[in-house]
């Protein structure tokens, strides 16, 4: 089932176009990757699907019906949003950032439910910050926080994750522990589109990759059909090999193509 159409989307700023007839359909079980060049449009795109930029053409349909015809709270409890270099504003504990992804579910900005503090504690435990429920957020390593921020994501419960650079500035433990995460979520049922500069793990972790370059759609399929030495050579300039191992694929870049 397609959790996400997109047909056609375009966008512009300032005149100058940035995304140009994107189509992308996201089904449920799927992790797709959106990968390509700086300045392609990744983060763009995610935010368009994500409702945060409306698009100058297209359609974008979420479980069928129009994104925009949805209420605020209604789809802000099907999609959940991940910003990169997302901020801490104040100092507050690890619980209560994991609780913030349940607001779309509360009534009026009230009490936390049962069912609340269940989702709470459950995201908690898959993202194996049981341990730190009580620290501040400030008070944590980088890839901790980096943690705590997806838990507060999966506490949202939501049917499709838009993750724009989670890993950044992670070493490869808390890169493995996120899109792990990711990955448990689509293979549930939901789905996850995730923007990711690292090729060798989009390479390992997604269904599908989405190669964007110049604000369009140059390739989109299976890992080994997108990695090809050709494509990496035109968008990344580099050359590169794409290699598969005990099931477990990667791209790596040799040199400037």
């Amino acid at each position: 089932m397609s959790l996400l159409e997109a047909s056609g989307l375009s966008f512009a700023r300032r005149g100058r176009a940035v995304l140009e007839g994107i189509d992308l359909v996201v089904a449920a079980g799927e992790l797709v990757t959106v990968i390509g060049p700086n300045g392609a449009g990744k983060s763009t795109l995610l935010r368009v699907l994500a409702g945060m930029l409306s698009p100058l053409q297209g359609t974008l349909r979420l479980l069928g019906r129009d994104l925009g015809s949805y209420r605020p709270a209604a789809r802000a409890r099907l999609l959940g949003y991940h910003a990169q270099n997302p901020e801490l504003n104040w100092p507050l504990s690890v619980w209560d950032i994991i609780a913030l992804g349940r607001l779309p579910h509360s009534a009026n900005l009230g009490a936390l439910t049962r069912a609340d503090h269940a989702a709470v504690m459950q995201a908690a435990a898959r993202a194996d910050l049981l341990g730190l429920l009580g620290r501040r957020g400030d008070s944590l390593s980088g890839g901790e926080l980096a943690r705590v921020l997806v838990a507060r994501l999966l506490a949202g419960e939501h049917r499709l994750l838009l993750a724009d650079e989670p890993i950044a500035n992670l070493d490869p433990r808390y890169q493995v522990d996120i899109l792990a995460l990711l990955r448990a979520h689509a293979d549930g049922g939901g789905a996850t589109v995730v923007v990711l500069h690292d090729l060798a793990m989009a390479a390992r972790y997604s269904d599908r990759l989405v190669l964007l370059d110049g604000g369009r759609v140059q390739a989109d399929g299976p890992p080994h059909r997108v990695l090809t030495a050709a494509r990496l050579a035109a968008s990344f300039g580099v050359d590169a090999d794409y290699l598969a191992t005990s099931g477990i694929a990667a791209a790596l870049a040799r040199a400037r193509a």
